[in-house]
């Protein structure tokens, strides 16, 4: 399930007041053509309201135009697209004994203001709780806390945990960082990821 991520990016303040002001421009020309062709739609459904165009508009741009290339490269949008499906590496050092590294695949479900971070091992797959970016001109911080749940065929001495991973994006197709899991685990290490699709 997806959840809010927070950002140190400038847009989430900027682009909810661009959109009002496109839904008001909207609702001013859908009355005016609404009052041209002497339709007037019903009270309860209002299409040219300036509230019910800035929720279309705000969804819309939630979903899908925050993707756009034109508005990153006029600086409107700076959050990187992480979604997609990353295959990598992670190797953990489990009390204090390094471990040989894993294959691991890693699947980013992301719109502008919301994401999950879904971890997938043969013997665990975890899942974001919450995250943040921060976004600069040279590089994005992913940082995340998750939860760790080990599947049927884990070992004994794996069991539910939780933990933070801080992940750094180069490109726009690697990812590379590492975690850490709760005090009783003492297990850390280093996660690389490369996008696949």
């Amino acid at each position: 399930m997806r959840h809010p991520y927070s950002t140190n990016s400038e847009e989430r303040k900027h682009v909810p007041f661009y959109l009002a002001i496109l839904a008001v421009v909207a609702s001013l020309a859908l009355a005016g053509l609404f009052r041209w062709i002497g339709w007037t739609p019903l009270l309860w459904v209002d299409f040219s309201s300036v509230m019910f165009l800035y929720g279309v508009l705000y969804a819309f741009f939630r979903r899908i135009a925050w993707k756009w290339g034109w508005l990153r490269q006029l600086g409107v949008i700076s959050t990187p697209i992480l979604e997609g499906t990353w295959s990598g590496t992670v190797q953990s050092d489990y009390d204090g004994e390094s471990n040989p590294a894993h294959d691991i695949e890693v699947i980013i479900g992301q719109d502008w203001t919301e994401i999950v971070i879904r971890l997938l091992r043969p013997e665990s797959k975890s899942h974001s709780l919450s995250a943040s970016m921060v976004v600069t001109e040279d590089e994005c911080i992913l940082i995340y806390d998750y939860l760790n749940e080990p599947t049927l065929g884990a070992a004994e001495t794996m069991h539910m945990h939780r933990g933070t991973a801080r992940l750094i994006l180069t490109g726009t197709d690697n990812l590379e960082g590492d975690y850490y899991t709760g005090r009783d685990r003492k297990n850390i290490g280093v996660i690389k990821l490369r996008r696949s699709r």
